[in-house]
């Protein structure tokens, strides 16, 4: 898969490393946190009926590896699923083998709540690859127990799919596109909270696309030129070292899919 970056997404790169430069100096640690999973996802009878045409969706096991910290210039964070583990490398019918991967970094603005924000999301299966990259800005606003990020920045895309009849194959519906795919705007937000004497959190994390290009996706699939992304989770902490959660997962013109997605997510985690 060749490396393309737009001209937007190359001028903002160049403003967000020249912010990063001038406050990497003097790092201090705030806290961090990292953490070991398993997840089932199981997509609702109605999703499974709507992927038949465009690329099925089947309910998978994943295993998840998470990290990040805090910083006085800013915050990382970071992902890696493997989806389907154990599976062969065939994705035919979404049963095989697909790893995602997403890294985070906000940098502070001065002494400020602004930051500059940048994230790349990856997904690679057999036949199909997508990177998303996104660069722009966040503000950042913390309260005792509660926490709210909104981010706005520029989008930009490269996908490939290694022939036309594994798009079906490779679990959706795209047919590759590289370059500048409008703007996306999102935020993450947590409340941690006590119930019955037990600890709790409730975490919403949230991506919407804009102004896509018309040339992303396949025969207009996607043929609303926005789309939606998240999922809201509920977490139970009896332990320090383990949590369970309960996910909504939803999608809307995403992954490839033409139509509203969901799903609940089972998570058992070991925080290390």
């Amino acid at each position: 898969m060749k490396f393309i970056i737009s001209k937007p997404l190359l001028i903002s790169s160049f403003i967000f490393f020249v912010l990063a430069s001038a406050t990497f100096a003097e790092a201090k640690q705030i806290y961090g946190f990292s953490s070991v999973s398993g997840n089932y996802l199981d997509w609702t009878e109605k999703t499974e009926k709507r992927s038949e045409v465009s690329g099925l969706k089947r309910d998978f096991a994943y295993f998840e590896i998470e990290g990040g910290g805090g910083y006085d210039w800013g915050t990382l964070y970071g992902f890696l699923d493997i989806e389907n583990p154990g599976a062969s490398a065939d994705n035919s019918e979404g049963r095989g083998i697909r790893t995602a991967s997403k890294g985070a970094v906000t940098v502070k603005i001065y002494k400020t709540n602004w930051h500059g924000y940048g994230h790349v999301y990856q997904i690679t299966t057999k036949g199909f690859q997508e990177q998303n990259r996104v660069l722009g800005f966040a503000y950042d606003f913390r309260r005792d127990r509660f926490w709210f990020q909104p981010f706005l920045g520029l989008h930009d895309v490269v996908s490939h799919v290694e022939t036309p009849s594994e798009v079906a194959a490779s679990g959706t519906s795209f047919s590759g596109y590289n370059g500048f795919n409008g703007l996306m705007l999102g935020w993450l937000m947590s409340v941690d909270f006590r119930t019955l004497g037990q600890p709790f959190s409730f975490f919403w994390w949230h991506e919407t696309e804009v102004n896509r290009n018309d040339r992303y996706g396949v025969k207009g699939i996607h043929k609303k030129n926005e789309g939606h992304n998240g999922a809201l989770s509920f977490w139970w902490k009896p332990e320090v070292k383990y949590s369970l959660g309960l996910q909504y997962r939803y999608a809307d013109h995403k992954l490839g899919t033409p139509s509203y997605q969901d799903a609940s997510i089972f998570t058992l985690k070991y925080n290390l």
